[in-house]
């Protein structure tokens, strides 16, 4: 409903942001900008990522959508963004990054609770920077959260990389990967689903999904 949009543009006066959402949110996601007071400065896009996504925008958000789906409707989803996005946007993903050892991560429970039921899974960064590749992105880097567990991942076109981009950006929005421009505009996209950030601890290793191919 623009929870973290609004989170974002109440910390960075500057910027406007638009609410990329399916429609039959709009009236919920109206009245929760208006208690942040925001009306000013977010618009309502109604749509699906699966079909087109908003052009113009600097910077693009999505916070735990990619871990939903399975790689081919990944693949449509980053296309989607691909073809929108002008030479200095950026693509930032919020999500759980696993680690690439044995060591324990609360990711690794839901990485079996996304095969199990909406079908997705969680990633190591090797595993992002490969569906990223393939999409034709580019990761330029990942950037933990406080307790290590959410990250950051700053991706933008591969045929659009611009090594002056997040010298600016940062003028913009210190310690974040932004927009280039005097006015930017950050577009964030919702999760269809509702995802509990769950805090148990596994120290096992993550499940084997080769016999699924």
């Amino acid at each position: 409903a623009g929870n973290l949009l609004t989170m974002i543009l109440g910390k960075y006066p500057g910027p406007r942001g638009l609410l990329f959402d399916l429609p039959h949110n709009a009236v919920d996601a109206a009245a929760f900008i208006q208690t942040r007071s925001m009306a000013d400065r977010v618009t309502f896009q109604p749509g699906s990522f699966f079909e087109s996504i908003p052009s113009g925008p600097d910077l693009y958000l999505m916070s735990h959508i990619i871990h939903d789906w399975s790689e081919d409707q990944c693949f449509t989803i980053l296309a989607n963004f691909r073809k929108a996005m002008a030479p200095n946007s950026r693509l930032l993903l919020i999500e759980m990054v696993l680690p690439s050892d044995n060591s324990p991560h609360p990711g690794k429970m839901l990485d079996i609770i996304m095969l199990t039921a909406p079908g997705g899974q969680e990633r190591t960064e090797s595993e992002y920077r490969t569906l990223l590749d393939k999409a034709g992105f580019k990761l330029t880097r990942v950037v933990p959260s406080a307790d290590n567990t959410v990250f950051s991942v700053d991706i933008v076109p591969e045929a659009l990389c611009d090594p002056d981009l997040e010298n600016r950006a940062r003028q913009l929005f210190p310690k974040m990967v932004p927009s280039a421009t005097a006015e930017p505009v950050v577009a964030a996209t919702t999760t269809l689903r509702t995802n509990a950030l769950l805090r148990l601890v596994m120290a096992a290793p993550r499940i084997d999904r080769s016999f699924l191919s």
